[in-house]
């Protein structure tokens, strides 16, 4: 079961009012996106405030989720301490997850030579599949394409969640990598199309929590070559994208599943629950689309 193709949504973590993780509504938002097409589900990434979860939250997610799903589950198990990592990872192979997604060590700051240190001594401890997760605005580095070609060698190493925003440093990690057994996944939906187009694998999709047909009908139509359907769903996406960074994500985000009924607002602090002008924003964009 592949974890770097196709649609794979970093999910929700459902909240109670309370503030407690809803892990039966958990299960329903995974059956939901699995019952809409998508390929995969990553749980506990920054869509599932992954950052505010306790370790056992985090590890009941990841156990809720691969239960849940039928589909691949790319687990978010990174962490700012390697030692972390790999016990998290561990963790996610022994409960039945098919890959660890990895983010760049926050706070710790690494150059890009030590995270490469870091990637490789998880990707040797782990018992499953690795995708390095690249998103400087909330790590403060950027693993850039020389130290990216370094880590696609790995034979545990399968791929790179790619969310610098450059679309460039994407091409030249697609153009690299081409006659390596490593794949390359959108970070961002707005960079989904030319990704697949140019050669990516898959789209780690937040709007796909909220809309999941749509980014499923764009990744349908990169794959098949058909462009005008691929840019009608990519007009949608793109709006779709900027109904989700209203606010900080995920707070649009659970906003807009709570009108649509699929689960509540609630987020963790330090974020909180959308203003009632995001509110209004997003009714109008979804009753728009009804």
């Amino acid at each position: 079961m592949s974890v770097t193709t196709g649609v794979l949504p970093p999910i929700t973590t459902p909240m109670d009012d309370s503030g407690s993780v809803d892990y039966d509504a958990l299960r329903e938002h995974v059956h939901r996106l699995e019952a809409a097409g998508v390929h995969g589900i990553i749980p506990c990434g920054s869509t599932g405030e992954r950052a505010t979860l306790t370790p056992d939250e985090h590890r009941r997610v990841i156990e809720t989720t691969v239960d849940a799903a039928s589909t691949p589950v790319l687990a978010g198990t990174g962490a700012s301490s390697t030692r972390e990592a790999i016990e998290l990872t561990q963790h996610a192979a022994d409960v039945g997850a098919d890959g660890g997604l990895i983010i760049y060590p926050y706070y710790s700051w690494p150059a890009n030579d030590n995270a490469v240190r870091h990637y490789e001594a998880i990707a040797d401890a782990a018992d499953i599949p690795i995708v390095i997760y690249n998103i400087p605005k909330r790590t403060g580095r950027n693993l850039k394409p020389d130290a990216t070609v370094r880590l696609a060698e790995h034979p545990n190493i399968a791929g790179i969640k790619e969310s610098a925003g450059d679309i460039n440093q994407t091409f030249e990690l697609l153009k690299r990598t081409r006659d390596m057994d490593f794949d390359v996944l959108a970070g961002y939906d707005s960079q989904a199309l030319a990704t697949l187009l140019m050669g990516g694998t898959g789209v780690t999709s937040v709007a796909a929590n909220v809309f999941p047909e749509t980014v499923v009908t764009l990744y349908e139509a990169a794959a098949n070559r058909n462009l005008d359907d691929g840019l009608r769903a990519h007009e949608e996406i793109l709006d779709m994208e900027e109904m989700m960074n209203l606010e900080t994500i995920p707070i649009a985000v659970k906003a807009a599943l709570d009108v649509l009924d699929a689960h509540g607002a609630t987020v963790r602090p330090p974020l909180y629950e959308a203003n009632d002008e995001t509110r209004a924003t997003l009714e109008a964009f979804i009753d728009a689309r009804s």
